[in-house]
């Protein structure tokens, strides 16, 4: 984390720093130290990311798209996390409108579980389909898109070559 905070710093000066490693708050304070941005510059974040991994989940399972759903999730990961399925919408509906509490329970669960989900599958067999099913891109854009001087900025991206990719 060191070696990359540094050389992105000093090959990117204006830049800021959006951390999703763990352990996220020691990773984070190591990279503002080390890239000697102001702390206004260096974010960890990890509740954004379980509530777009919890928005991806409800969103595949209904087949919607993903900014049709807004979820919240509180806590940190793992046991002690809480996705919050009565402040979740869908269109502007509740989600319990649009979904039987199974269905909810088993996203709750799953949401809490997303971590280990992923860490289970190890990193090297991440397929370029299934990585976007860890909420990453979604949980790193989404608070690029309120930076009051990114917003409405196209965030850059690859294109994709096919549709099998």
């Amino acid at each position: 984390m060191r070696g990359a905070a540094e050389s992105g710093s000093k090959c990117s000066p204006n830049a800021g720093i959006i951390l999703v490693s763990h352990p996220l708050d020691a990773m984070t304070a190591l990279a503002q130290l080390a890239s000697q941005f102001p702390k206004n510059r260096v974010f960890g974040q990890a509740g954004v990311l379980d509530t777009a991994r919890f928005t991806n989940n409800v969103a595949t399972t209904l087949g919607v798209p993903v900014g049709s759903v807004q979820t919240l999730t509180l806590g940190s990961h793992g046991d002690t996390m809480v996705p919050v399925p009565s402040a979740c919408f869908v269109d502007g509906k509740p989600l319990a409108d649009v979904m039987d509490a199974a269905t909810i329970e088993e996203l709750v669960t799953r949401t809490r579980n997303g971590g280990a989900e992923v860490r289970g599958r190890g990193w090297g067999r991440f397929s370029k389909k299934s990585w976007p099913k860890t909420g990453k891109s979604a949980g790193i854009s989404r608070p690029l898109r309120c930076h009051p001087e990114l917003a409405g900025t196209p965030l850059p991206t690859r294109p994709r070559r096919s549709a099998a990719e």
